[in-house]
């Protein structure tokens, strides 16, 4: 017997899927029956936890999705995990063992509901009974790729993880060119860009900036997006602009050569990241990344002299291997496949190369 009905004009054959993700069998059967006596017929039951679904693929027109995080309390990671996984357009809410107020409040901050299983059932109830009433809305996971001086690549780079990004997550992409970028994407992309949105595939679009910082993402124009990749040339940008990226970026990736100048520029940019990090009690993530764009020479810092300078170890080098970059299009090289990794808040597989886990993926 259902506590409420159906909404009228709506079968259960027509139904669109309902998901439950938990690594426990005892709550996947209880959130399944509470979503069936709630009127919704079609659950999948997923024994995943949210970490572990890289594999598992929400369709866009899902009706909802039910992730257990079960006693976890890293929520920044959850965070991330979460915004790389459900497609911004699906109705999602995450329940718990923790009745902690942080950490609820820490989820609602990104628009995202968290129920305490026990304790708060009716609740959860309610809100999905209301479908999309405390649909909160949850904003795109933006990525800032900034280049800390000319001429290392920023802007290849950044297309290959944009392509990258779409190959391992499928969901609607956006890749926008900042003024101060080189201008070339038009080239790489080989389509021409506007000012504004274009289409370039089915999961990523294209445009460039009108002014030096993140556009205005709260636009309605933005919604559908899961993932805003911004590329931007800071080594002359100002400080005002570099506060905005910062404030409206979830991840820094900043993208540096073996010169001075670019560590000089990396150093000024995470003191302000880290201040306002402690400033505003958020975490923004900061990934080093050093591009060999050209060949290294003797005269050039090694990897050691520039994390000694940075204070910090360098997270990605990706070297100079041209005949790679030629082969692949520069966009399923390993250190590529391990940046797009980070960005998603994963993990990269251990002890198999790029190639053995395109095999397994064919097969």
């Amino acid at each position: 017997m259902l506590l409420f009905p159906l909404k009228e004009g709506k079968s259960a054959g027509e139904e669109k899927p309902f998901y439950v993700l938990s690594p426990q069998s005892e709550k996947r059967t209880q959130l399944a029956q509470l979503l069936r006596l709630t009127g919704f017929q079609q659950v999948e039951s997923v024994d995943k936890m949210l970490g572990d679904t890289r594999h598992v693929s929400i369709p866009e027109n899902a009706c909802g999705v039910i992730v257990d995080i079960a006693a976890e309390s890293d929520h920044e990671r959850l965070i991330r995990l979460l915004l790389a996984t459900i497609p911004r357009s699906v109705w999602c809410c995450v329940v718990g063992d923790s009745d902690s107020i942080a950490l609820a409040q820490s989820f609602a901050d990104r628009g995202i509901h968290y129920f305490h299983f026990t304790l708060q059932r009716e609740a959860l109830t309610q809100a999905i009974i209301s479908s999309s009433i405390p649909h909160m809305v949850r904003s795109a996971s933006t990525v800032s790729i900034l280049g800390c001086k000319g001429g290392v690549g920023n802007t290849t780079l950044t297309w290959q993880l944009a392509n990258r990004v779409i190959q391992l997550r499928q969901m609607s992409t956006l890749l926008i060119q900042g003024t101060a970028a080189s201008q070339d994407l038009d080239l790489i992309a080989d389509k021409k860009l506007l000012k504004d949105v274009v289409t370039h595939s089915r999961d990523l679009d294209l445009m460039t900036a009108t002014e030096s910082g993140i556009p205005d993402l709260t636009q309605e124009i933005f919604s559908k997006y899961n993932f805003v990749l911004f590329e931007q040339a800071i080594n002359t940008a100002s400080k005002e602009t570099l506060r905005q990226i910062i404030e409206q970026s979830a991840c820094i990736v900043l993208i540096l050569d073996r010169s001075m100048i670019s560590i000089r520029i990396v150093n000024q940019l995470t003191e302000s990241i880290e201040a306002m990090n402690r400033a505003r009690k958020l975490s923004r993530r900061l990934i080093l990344c050093l591009n060999d764009s050209r060949p290294v020479t003797e005269d050039m810092l090694n990897k050691e002299d520039i994390a000694s300078l940075l204070g910090r170890s360098i997270d990605i080098v990706i070297p100079y291997k041209k005949q790679l970059f030629s082969l692949f299009a520069g966009r399923h090289s390993q250190p590529i496949d391990r940046l797009a990794l980070m960005i998603l808040g994963e993990e990269p597989e251990k002890g198999r190369s790029f190639l053995s886990r395109l095999h397994h993926k064919g097969q």
